[in-house]
């Protein structure tokens, strides 16, 4: 047995480098694009294989437990429920020819060349700790008396969601709503909010104004008021569904006295998250947005709650997009009007793309992949890694300290469990743990002496 065990490592061992390595600085893909690469190899030794190969997957993947309870008194027990769905997109297997006959890659460095094809009508990637929509490439050497030596690198699909086909999102939209705060047996003036938005569809990058009227009427002081960016995602399994809801953005005001009242005109950018993925785009994953707007009251008191619906897309709204502007008040952003922008194989075309990249202030007008799904007048964006950690670690729930200890407990247990499923797969290397997807960004702020980067 001690000279099988050394036999395998010694075979592993023989080949140094095996990465994967895509035809663009950043992986980031459409549907229905070709994507590139080709796989480095160096072997120290003669080693026998069976056959290298590539493997392209491409599914949606979700998993959550439940606890039950059954039964009464002594026959009382908790169980474990798995609730797992799968929803697969491609699977397409590439095999690279070998040199020789009897199966033996002799010393030297190798580069395989690889190329596919993505289908149509894919959603975009996302990553979470209960579920994702995952696209990457998968090498692998099949050993012959040894342990297979295997990569994955992920890459990002983005399904491009393009506002203007979206009917209702450039309309404006306003709530209004009042709390009445009871303090035993005297009631006080009610708290009114008026809150207005310009429109509700948005790309990362932008600026959301934030324009609302808060009149404090009753006889306390108003703790604090709060608009927050939610993301929203819904995982289905076997008949089951588990939602979950975070604040990816945030801007506060301070206190308002009693009789005070406090005018919001202020700007929240969007960052760097997937575009709406509705339950057409994948069956198991919603991802949806809203803008919520709370104010808490002091004393004992539930706050006052409202919330508007948003789409987030990858392209914006022809002459309503809102650049954002660190520092600045709404009232100061007009909306910006994009000029179209011709083809570079047209006459003329490099003077109107000059042109209309000084009406955009400057914007980021480089784009690491194919722009041919993206209609004229839209000026391409960069992509940015998504935003903070995976979203399950970042959950929206206002928690006193003795449960957020016990929360952070069982979330180091998940991860803890995460980590040790994974260190089982010690053929896998890092990029596939750590995998964080780029999603299409806006950064009209970004000088245009840089565009020749993404972020």
């Amino acid at each position: 047995m001690a000279t099988r065990k050394i036999s395998t490592l010694s075979m592993a061992a023989k080949i140094s480098v095996f990465a994967i390595a895509y035809d663009r600085q950043e992986p980031v893909y459409q549907a229905g694009e070709l994507v590139k690469g080709h796989l480095n190899m160096e072997v120290l030794d003669e080693i026998a294989v069976r056959g290298v190969t590539v493997l392209f997957t491409g599914g949606a993947y979700c998993h959550w437990t439940e606890q039950v309870t059954r039964g009464t008194g002594d026959s009382r027990r908790t169980e474990t429920r798995h609730y797992k769905s799968h929803e697969g997109y491609f699977t397409q297997k590439i095999d690279f020819p070998l040199d020789n006959k009897d199966h033996k890659i002799t010393p030297g460095r190798y580069t395989h060349n690889f190329s596919y094809t993505l289908p149509q009508n894919l959603p975009s990637s996302y990553e979470g700790l209960l579920g994702k929509i995952r696209f990457q490439a998968t090498a692998r050497c099949e050993i012959i008396d040894g342990r297979d030596k295997v990569v994955s690198r992920p890459f990002t699909v983005i399904a491009h969601k393009d506002l203007n086909q979206i009917e209702g999102l450039s309309s404006p939209e306003q709530r209004e709503k009042q709390k009445t705060l009871c303090c035993l047996c005297c009631e006080s003036g009610p708290i009114q909010v008026v809150f207005r938005m310009e429109k509700t569809g948005y790309v990362p990058g932008e600026a959301i104004p934030l324009n609302a009227e808060i009149t404090n009427n009753s006889n306390r002081t108003v703790f604090r008021s709060k608009a927050g960016l939610k993301q929203c995602v819904t995982y289905r399994a076997q008949g089951h569904v588990k939602r979950r809801s975070w604040t990816m953005a945030d801007v506060e005001k301070p206190e308002i006295e009693p009789g005070g009242s406090c005018i919001w005109t202020d700007q929240m950018q969007v960052p760097s998250i997937p575009p709406t993925n509705d339950k057409e785009d994948c069956s198991i994953i919603d991802i949806r947005y809203e803008l919520e707007f709370k104010i808490v009251p002091s004393g004992l008191a539930t706050c006052l709650e409202m919330s508007v619906p948003l789409v987030i897309g990858t392209i914006p709204l022809q002459g309503m997009f809102f650049p954002y502007t660190p520092g600045t008040a709404t009232a100061t952003v007009p909306p910006v009007s994009i000029p179209p922008l011709t083809s570079k194989d047209t006459p003329g075309a490099e003077a109107a793309t000059q042109a209309a990249t000084n009406n955009v202030n400057n914007a980021i007008v480089h784009q690491p992949t194919s722009t041919t799904s993206l209609p004229d007048g839209i000026p391409p964006p960069s992509y940015a890694e998504c935003v903070g950690l995976l979203p399950e670690e970042k959950e929206d729930n206002e928690k006193p300290k003795a449960e957020e200890k016990d929360g952070k407990k069982e979330k180091d247990s998940k991860k803890l469990k995460k980590k040790e499923k994974d260190s089982d797969k010690s053929r896998r290397t890092s990029e596939d743990v750590t995998y964080s997807p780029r999603y299409a960004f806006y950064d009209w702020n970004y000088s245009i002496d840089h565009a020749d980067g993404v972020l």
